[in-house]
């Protein structure tokens, strides 16, 4: 960043600046602008720069003020100053002194190591190297020519040793449209390690704040005049040390890097945990955006025509900082997607971030991927697959045709043994292609990306063999009902989301691009080869540096992935020879020379220096005298050697051999990358039909290990499952000996409107849109609730489902209130997330959508949640969307209206043992309402210390009287489970609820003791349910108050 005030940056030193403004809660912020220098003292800067070295790292400073320094010093990457001391801080290694000033040093040897660990810290890098060409740096000295060949930064990186193989790594640019009054936002997600970018037009900060929080960005940049707006909770202390662009006195090139320290100060939790950048507002301006796209090959890939003016400048300011990363080349772009929220027609399932947080799909609730969703149905094996599979989860299919695709794939290969050992055995050899591709695109490839494609080009050929005759009799899958979710499909738009269209589409690839197929197939090494080539002792002091790199210990040498392949240069076979092998080529010349000189014992032999000559013993050198190609080089003791013009220049061919060896090596290699390039697009439909058949593979697979079944999917908003089951659970729960227990399975039938269903032990009538959902603490509940969504998403990423049987309709948006969670940092307390989320799905659900609530209302008081959580029930039945409604609020059922066609009332089983009183969960959901939450004996199973235990219960009982009491005195009987009221229409007398036991304490107030005995030996105490218990307990208690109550006086004077 470059600095504004006082605080400058003078020849590359910072000073910090304290105290640059106040937080909202009005206390300072002691807040540094960065990685820093502090000197102090002109005297001291100047005696810095006296020295060539630090001069040279603080100019290279200057450029780069907010990313660490590394700078190459012989064996070593050095840091200077502030950096150097951030470095030890941040590494914990030595910190040193050279030059009188701090010093940290990194050997080049474990950089990569080193640099993850400061990238996981959120901090930006720029290495720097050195040439060898000198420069003059004063009439006396000379330094080092260093530049910065590398910029780093946490969602830019493309290395393969900082990135997760089955994770995607993300930037987002974030822009507005320029108006004052209700701006619209763009947003675009780039992945710069594979050039996959998606677009998205938001049209308000509430839907910037909902997208910002469904993508797990490592890093965000954003136009600086966005720092103001609410939603992203800017402190103000940030805020004012952004320049605007009425200042004057701003740079056009002013970029302010959040550093880590100061993440803090920003309170949107989507920004909190990443690397926050803004940038000027020249950044985002996209006059040239269609001239760069063109440059890039990407023009048709972007739909440009459709984008908001928002996304173009958020697209523009994403590739201007993918170049100064890449210095000075333009990110490609290989594929983008564009989810229009603003349109009723989406690209995929919209799943709300507290959904995708709550149910686990991507990690647990503690950061963990172990124990999500994605972990326990990831059986795919290549990172390409990895990644789709997490796309998918994130984002299911609404397309029906896609979803068909795959469960014909996954039905298949689930029937296919032999299928699946193909796909196992050749998936099996791959690398991450996907990102091998983007490197030679990007010209920041290493050797071994060529070896990447060459395997993945080479094993998709073979493997598309070997299934096609397994497939080719198969017939094509009947295309789905037409549906007002799915995007109008045509052979052109349809991905290839089926084996057998993915297998079809390699097959064309290599049809069409045989000579590309056949390059690689031929110029490439893909597996190790060895070459038994001679090894002489005599000729190790001519080994060359390559030489030994292939050499194994056994003295063969060999040929590694990435190599050129032998036989397909003669050039470079002989080359290669005259390097690698010169005591077997001096051994062919000499038998040659034998057989034309006729001269038995000659031999050739080598000088230190790398001349050959030819040696002949005293007797024979008579007749070589005379031969005019030879010419007589020196005279020994029985012996004469001779030198041959053959033989001088078979010495230059193996002085030459190893720079001649890497130009043509170099040579072919250019014409295979640039192979690459042009062919980028086809390479890239490999790769992904190469995901694709790894994640239908592992569909398959999983299905086989889980017991899973195909559900059918239907064009109307139903969800009928029979048996369904939670399948993280299940593949968790372990018994004695690591044995599986026996998960309870558990139906649903949810049907929008007249879309009734049957449903297991469900009459066909009760299929509602809502079923609202009570019962004991730890009875189930939630796992029930998270079960059926997780089935939900399960169909529509095209796997199968853990049921017996499952007819599913299409989800447009998935949402889900479920737990309890505050946000501090952005002053947001637990009940205030609560409402959020809901007010979130109140205000987004639509007919079509998937909706679970448990436990709404319960931050605030009784009576607040109980009207919140009944209004909101109310909502959900009016959107008519297919919702789980979970709830403590046992009153709740008896608020509704009894005839509400929409709803239906269902529980968690459970039963208590009279003898022990014990609670045995039974975690079977019935029709009915549950009569008690049993909150003590969760508490007891939770570990509650006793006493607190019983003194609960003293209270609950005190509290039930007083309930009784007040109730009666009011002339009604409250339910002490539930707090329901009940009382005739006509008469006013208490009621009990249905199928509850009928008292009316008048009467039994007017019984004599034998006939209260009858009355209580007629009930069947077993089939009493604890309301009614509590109802006959209390009339009793009335009945034996009147007893001992002394009857009133006659006059006031009786005694």
């Amino acid at each position: 960043m470059a600095a504004r005030s006082v605080d400058t940056c003078v020849d590359g030193f910072r000073t910090k600046q304290s105290k640059v403004g106040s937080s909202s809660s009005g206390r300072s912020l002691d807040l540094d602008l960065g990685i820093g220098i502090d000197l102090g003292i002109d005297a001291h800067r100047e005696k810095a720069l006296a020295k060539p070295i630090l001069a040279q790292f603080l100019e290279l400073k200057e450029e780069l003020p907010d990313h660490l320094i590394l700078f190459r010093m012989g064996d070593f990457y050095e840091c200077f100053f502030d950096d150097a001391k951030t470095v030890s801080e941040l590494l914990q290694i030595t910190l040193g002194r050279r030059y009188n000033e701090y010093m940290c040093g990194i050997p080049h040897t474990v950089l990569n190591r080193y640099l993850q660990q400061v990238l996981d810290k959120k901090v930006r890098v720029a290495v720097c190297e050195q040439h060898k060409d000198m420069k003059k740096d004063s009439e006396k000295s000379t330094v080092m020519i260093r530049e910065i060949r590398r910029i780093l930064t946490p969602g830019t990186v493309t290395d393969e040793e900082f990135l997760s193989s089955s994770e995607p790594s993300y930037l987002v640019s974030i822009a507005s449209d320029g108006k004052r009054s209700k701006p619209s936002f763009g947003l675009v997600q780039m992945d710069l390690s594979t050039g996959e970018i998606a677009l998205a037009p938001l049209g308000s900060e509430k839907e910037l704040e909902f997208n910002l929080s469904r993508f797990s960005a490592k890093e965000v940049i954003l136009s600086r005049e966005l720092a103001g707006i609410p939603v992203l909770a800017v402190d103000e202390g940030i805020r004012n040390r952004l320049p605007t662009s009425s200042d004057d006195s701003c740079d056009a090139d002013y970029i302010f890097h959040v550093q880590p320290y100061e993440l803090d100060a920003i309170r949107c939790p989507s920004l909190g945990n990443c690397c926050v950048s803004f940038r000027p507002e020249e950044s985002f301006h996209d006059d040239n955006l269609d001239s760069i796209l063109e440059q890039t090959a990407a023009h048709d890939l972007v739909p440009l025509d459709l984008m908001t003016t928002a996304e173009r400048r958020a697209l523009a300011g994403a590739l201007e900082y993918g170049k100064f990363v890449l210095r000075d080349t333009t990110p490609h772009i290989s594929a983008c997607q564009r989810n229009d929220f603003l349109s009723a027609r989406a690209s995929a399932m919209e799943i709300d971030p507290a959904a995708l947080k709550s149910l686990e799909v991507l990690q647990t609730v503690t950061g963990r991927k172990r124990g999500s969703l994605l972990h326990t149905v990831d059986r795919t094996i290549t990172p390409g697959g990895s990644r789709l599979l997490a796309t998918n989860l994130r984002a299911p299919y609404i397309d029906g045709d896609h979803i068909q695709a795959r469960h014909d794939a996954v039905e298949f290969l689930q029937a296919s043994i032999e299928a699946r050992h193909i796909i196992s055995d050749h998936l099996g050899l791959l690398a991450d292609s996907h990102r091998s591709l983007q490197r030679i695109v990007d010209s920041t490839w290493l050797k071994r990306d060529l070896a990447v494609l060459a395997i993945a080009l080479h094993q998709a050929s073979a493997l598309a063999d070997e299934l096609w005759p397994l497939l080719s009799e198969l017939d094509p899958a009947e295309p789905f009902a037409d549906s007002a979710l799915a995007l109008p499909s045509s052979a052109a738009e349809l991905p290839t989301s089926s084996l057998l269209t993915s297998v079809e589409r390699v097959r064309t690839l290599r049809s069409s691009h045989s000579d590309l197929f056949d390059a690689f197939d031929r110029g490439l090494v893909i597996e190790p080869i060895e070459l038994a080539f001679t090894k002489s002792d005599a000729l190790d002091e001519f080994a060359t540096e390559m030489a030994e790199e292939h050499e194994n210990e056994d003295g063969l040498l060999h040929l590694v992935p990435g190599d050129i392949q032998r036989g397909y240069s003669e050039e470079l076979d002989i080359a290669r020879e005259l390097k690698w092998d010169k005591r077997g080529i001096v051994q062919k010349k000499e038998q040659e020379f034998k057989e034309r000189f006729k001269v038995e014992q000659l031999k050739i032999g080598m000088r230190r220096n790398g001349m050959l000559y030819i040696e002949v013993p005293a007797k024979e050198a008579k007749h070589m005298d005379k031969l005019p190609e030879l010419r007589k080089l020196q005279e020994l003791r029985g012996r004469s050697r001779f030198r041959h013009q053959e033989l001088n220049n078979l010495e230059v061919d193996m002085l030459r051999a190893a720079d001649k060896v890497a130009a043509l090596e170099s040579a072919i290699t250019k014409k295979l990358v640039s192979q690459v390039r042009m062919n980028a697009v086809r390479i890239r439909e490999i790769a992904e039909a190469l995901a694709e058949i790894d994640v239908v593979n592992s569909f398959a697979v999983l299905a086989e290990d889980m017991n899973l079944v195909r559900p059918m999917i239907v064009d109307a908003p139903v969800a009928h499952v029979s048996q369904g089951r939670h399948l993280v659970v299940e593949s968790q729960s372990r018994g004695f000996g690591g044995a599986p227990r026996s998960f309870v399975p558990n139906p649903i039938s949810l049907a929008a409107r007249n879309e009734a269903l049957a449903s297991g032990n469900l009459a066909a009538d009760s299929a509602r849109a809502l079923w609202l959902i009570t019962g004991p603490n730890m009875g189930g509940k939630s796992t029930y609730l998270r079960q059926n969504a997780h089935i939900i998403i399960l169909a529509q990423i095209g796997a199968f489902v853990p049921a017996r049987e499952a007819t599913l309709g299409l989800v447009d948006r998935l949402f889900c209130r479920v737990g309890a969670s505050d946000e501090l940092i952005a002053d947001r307390s637990t009940f205030m997330v609560e409402m959020e989320e809901t007010a979130a799905i109140l205000r987004r659900a639509t007919a079509r959508s998937f909706v679970i609530v448990d436990e709404i209302g319960r931050g605030t008081s009784t009576r607040d949640g109980c009207a919140i959580a009944q209004s909101v029930l109310e909502a959900l039945v009016d959107i008519g969307c297919r919702t789980l409604f979970a709830t403590h609020f046992h009153q709740l059922p008896a608020l509704l209206a009894p005839d509400d066609s929409a709803m239906e009332l269902l529980k968690m089983n459970s039963v208590l043992d009279k003898k022990t009183n014990e609670l045995i969960y039974m975690y079977e959901i019935e029709t009915g309402i549950a009569d008690n939450s049993y909150g003590v004996h969760a508490a007891r199973l939770a570990d509650v210390p006793e006493t607190v235990l019983r003194r609960t219960e003293e209270l609950l009982l005190e509290f039930d009287d007083q309930t009784r009491l007040q109730s009666s005195r009011n002339g009604a009987v409250v339910d002490a489970a539930t707090d329901a009221v009940t009382k005739s229409p006509m008469t006013g007398a208490v009621e009990a609820p249905s199928g509850g036991v009928h008292i009316d304490s008048e009467e039994w107030s007017q019984l004599s003791l034998p006939q209260l005995s009858s009355k209580l030996d007629a009930l069947d105490v077993h089939a009493l349910s604890k309301a009614d218990a509590d109802r006959v307990i209390g009339a009793v208690r009335e009945y034996l108050g009147s007893l001992l109550r002394p009857p009133p006086s006659s006059s006031s004077s009786s005694s």
